[in-house]
């Protein structure tokens, strides 16, 4: 007789460091609407079933004294992991990536992985994470959450395992990959017989109606669900989900004791979506296309609760805090430091924002530090006023100079995102950014990304051909979220690509201390920056970073030259931002080139038949 309802999970591979938010949320909503599921993110239960027999002594605080200790802690974990690998066919996996010799981007590459044990390593931990806890009681739906490309594959293959050895299961597939995906999913076939029904955009009403038609037999309005054979209405203005609806999160389920990370680091969310239009980003049509906020004194709960469940469970209270936004409201935070201040609330904090210009402010930046804020990520792409303005970001450089600086003086990380290769963007803009962030002594630590074309973006829903940047771009296949494009013909990723390695370079060599805080994990980065300040890269490199950033550097010259010579690449040796970002801009490169070839063909055919 089954005792569960429903089992939520997520998969390999993100981050090992912390859970992602998404079933907890989801959770806690089911449980107040009366149904019992558990969670489980089998992402943190491969890595460690991945690296058994290998003793780690995580949970060791002295690495939080030594940060060089805490890096070959993780250098020593990516070792093994690559060891590791060597028992599967061109398998590399890392802390934050994964290869595997099928693309993860094209659907008869998918079902071709999902059963080929000499590749995939997903099959055997599938199957041995069911024996030990799904067999014990089948629940009648599994439904399980897929955010990034690189858990595609892992994905299927769990469906694949769960539809052979549980046919009567209801098989529910959501998150960012499947809102962003659908329509080719549905229009390919081919993985078909792999779901039941897919959940769109938020997923907590979709899948308590989805409860309520398969537990409850009850007649439900299935709204932003695709069930298969079914006609149901797809709209993403509806059901916008208000976060407020949500009593309390649900982190019962997880054990922090097994995430490789010496502290407890919880995920919460202030709000969902963003209320900017950024012509290259997707984020908003991944989210209802609408901007929503859970109350200040709902975070404030979120964060009590927690902490009496981790003094319950583990005998401590959770200090830190990571706001999974894609961005926070300046008001809300405002709000919520306010009350961890006055309440004298034990409590650090990190999240995404905006440029805005509250952010200038000396005393509400004091006031965010005193209430627990100790690191804010920025999108702020570049310093160029035409490119900003073309981009439609909506920021000035004045302000954004007044903001970083009222940050920095506060005691809070500077965190920037920097967007290299916007269409039209040249070589001397580009140097130009990069004398900007060597000699701003307020940006902490920086990653730098290279322009892609990215579904469901402004700038691909309004594409049209010809226009002022000479793009074009091939239309939406398979699993693609980054489209390959080219602009006035030639491969542009690539070239940037190799603009980006230039960049990157020349900044280190003139801040080795942003180059030796990008060697630390992102999550890192906030809770060292509470107990050694905000310049804590400046004042750790004398002592133990140079032969760290010595490697980065003579690495990373190895790997462009490599990159750029088309030789062979030995990732490990690779620090963990580049690795990451190769991973993700090979596979782009190899699609743009593909589409150029058979464009070119296509031109032939034409030509010849004219």
């Amino acid at each position: 007789m089954n005792t569960l309802d429903s089992v939520l999970i997520n998969v390999p591979i993100s981050s090992p460091l912390h859970p992602q938010a998404n079933l907890p949320f989801l959770k806690g909503f089911l449980k107040q609407n009366g149904f019992k599921t558990k969670i489980y993110d089998t992402n943190i239960k491969f890595l460690n079933w991945f690296l058994a027999e290998q003793s780690f002594n995580i949970k060791n605080m002295e690495y939080m004294k030594n940060p060089v200790e805490l890096l070959k802690l993780y250098n020593d974990i990516e070792h093994v992991l690559y060891e590791k690998c060597k028992s599967y066919r061109n398998l590399t996996i890392g802390l934050r990536n994964i290869s595997l010799d099928y693309s993860r981007t094209t659907f008869d590459s998918v079902l071709k992985a999902v059963e080929d044990k000499s590749a995939n390593p997903f099959i055997d931990f599938y199957n041995e994470f069911i024996d030990k806890h799904i067999l014990p009681d089948i629940p009648k739906i599994i439904g399980i959450g897929i955010i990034f490309q690189d858990q595609i594959i892992a994905a299927f293959t769990l469906a694949h395992v769960i539809r052979e050895r549980f046919p009567e299961v209801k098989i529910v597939l959501g998150g960012q990959i499947i809102t962003r995906c659908y329509d080719t999913l549905l229009e390919s076939g081919l993985l078909n017989h792999l779901w039941d029904y897919l959940v769109l955009w938020d997923g907590e009403m979709p899948l308590l109606d989805i409860h309520r038609k398969v537990i409850n037999k009850s007649r439900v309005p299935m709204i932003n669900i695709i069930e298969k054979k079914e006609k149901n209405l797809i709209d993403r203005s509806k059901y916008a989900y208000d976060l407020n609806n949500l009593e309390c999160p649900d982190f019962s389920d997880l054990d922090f004791n097994e995430y490789l990370f010496p502290e407890m680091l919880f995920p919460l969310q202030t709000a969902r979506g963003c209320y900017g239009s950024c012509e290259f980003c997707a984020i908003p049509a991944g989210s209802n296309n609408s901007f929503r906020q859970r109350k200040a004194d709902k975070i404030i709960d979120d964060i009590l609760s927690i902490q009496e469940h981790t003094l319950k469970t583990y005998g401590k209270k959770a200090v830190y805090f990571k706001f999974m936004d894609d961005t926070s409201s300046p008001k809300t935070l405002l709000a919520v430091a306010r009350e961890i201040k006055s309440r004298s609330i034990e409590a650090q904090w990190e999240t995404f924002v905006r440029l805005e210009k509250d952010f200038e402010d000396a005393d509400f930046m004091e006031q965010l530090y005193q209430g627990g804020c100790r690191k804010l990520m920025w999108g702020l792409e570049t310093n160029n006023p035409d490119i900003l303005k073309n981009m439609r970001k909506k920021i000035n450089v004045a302000s954004i100079d007044k903001i970083l600086q009222a940050v920095s003086k506060a005691g809070i990380i500077n965190f920037v995102f920097v967007l290299l290769g916007f269409p039209g963007e040249t070589k001397e803009q580009r140097d130009k950014l990069a004398e900007y962030i060597i000699n701003n002594k307020d940006i902490h630590v920086l990653t730098i990304a290279t322009f892609d074309v990215t579904k469901n973006s402004p700038i691909q829903k309004n594409f049209v051909h010809p226009n002022v940047w000479g793009i074009e771009i091939d239309k939406p296949g398979g699993f693609e979220v980054r489209l390959p494009y080219t602009v006035k013909g030639e491969n542009w990723k690539k070239m940037i690509v190799a603009e980006a390695h230039r960049i990157l370079v020349k900044i280190i060599k003139e801040r080795p201390d942003i180059g030796f805080m990008s060697l630390f994990p992102d999550q890192a980065r906030g809770i060292l920056g509470n107990k050694y300040g905000n310049g804590w890269g400046r004042e750790f490199l004398s002592d133990f970073g140079q032969d760290n950033i010595r490697q980065l550097l003579l690495s990373t010259e190895s790997y462009i030259d490599s990159f750029a010579n088309q030789e062979e690449i030995e990732l490990s040796l690779l620090p963990e931002p580049i690795k990451r970002e190769h991973m993700r801009t090979s596979e782009d490169i190899k699609a743009v080139a593909e589409a150029i070839s058979a464009r070119k063909k296509y031109e032939e055919r034409r030509m010849k038949q004219v």
